[in-house]
């Protein structure tokens, strides 16, 4: 039977509660922190009348509080929409008037729910682990030959489509760090850069704003440099997991220059976001 996999991830969150989920410049939430976070702003989402199967758009960008508000809306059996938050005025109203969400969450929504300062203690909402009564996720297309139009997932496909990732895409191991700098609205940053490193106990590092050189503060928390490269150029020892788009970014020296380090693997896409390579 397919469960909400809020679910799945309220179960990473319980084998590590203490480890490091999510981190960023300036910042960070462990696995216990972040559920309890989304606990907190689904009893604020039920309380603005979020019920199951009412859908829930985001405008939120590579922040804590996208991961938040998702897994807040999964808690409540929502099906939640993650819209490109540099969307131009007029394409985000097409696409919500076509949605036709109970809410709009943007980032502010969820700091003014207080979960911007100390992890909240309490626990908020937790639904039995039943089948889901809506989708999980509506996707929308970029319109780049017609009108956007909503992909539908239900929660079975979403986990199909995760363990992949995780798995025999990625190979993701708990001891994994992926720099997520593609759109977590966008399908290849939610699943690979966000959901499947979760899925495992990774953690993964938020980017808000990709650039070639990523500089955060007087001591970098990342450092990455724009190199192409071919397969037989790779230097496996400098490279980490890295999600991006559209060039092709080599990271160097992470391990020497970042407080959260990365394993030796190396996964991207390019510009038509269907040619993947895996290396290991």
């Amino acid at each position: 039977m397919a469960v909400n996999f809020a679910r799945r991830l309220e179960a990473a969150s319980r084998r590590t509660p203490d480890k490091p989920a999510l981190v960023w410049g300036g910042g960070a939430l462990t696995f216990g922190e972040l559920d309890r976070r989304a606990g907190v702003f689904a009893e604020t989402l039920a309380a603005r009348g979020l019920k199951a199967g009412d859908r829930i758009a985001l405008t939120i960008g590579n922040h804590w509080a996208f991961t938040v508000a998702l897994l807040a809306g999964w808690k409540l059996d929502a099906t939640v929409a993650p819209l490109d938050p540099l969307l131009k005025e007029d394409e985000r109203a097409a696409i919500v008037s076509d949605l036709a969400p109970t809410l709009v969450i943007d980032e502010p929504d969820v700091e003014r729910a207080g979960l911007g300062g100390p992890t909240p203690l309490a626990e908020g909402p937790r639904r039995p682990a039943a089948e889901p009564v809506g989708v999980a996720l509506i996707l929308y297309t970029s319109g780049s030959t017609g009108r956007p139009k909503g992909a539908m997932l239900s929660h079975a496909a979403l986990e199909l489509a995760i363990e992949s990732w995780a798995g025999p895409v990625m190979a993701l191991e708990p001891g994994d760090v992926v720099l997520a700098t593609l759109p977590l609205a966008h399908s290849f940053g939610l699943n690979g850069a966000l959901l499947a490193p979760l899925l495992v106990g990774a953690t993964v590092a938020l980017v808000e704003r990709f650039a070639p050189d990523v500089r955060r503060g007087k001591d970098s928390d990342y450092s990455v440099r724009h190199n192409h490269w071919s397969r037989r150029k790779v230097d496996r020892s400098a490279c980490g997991i890295l999600c991006l788009d559209p060039v092709v970014i080599k990271l160097t020296a992470l391990t020497r220059q970042t407080r959260v380090g990365l394993s030796p693997k190396f996964f991207d896409w390019h510009l038509t976001e269907v040619g993947v390579n895996h290396f290991q």
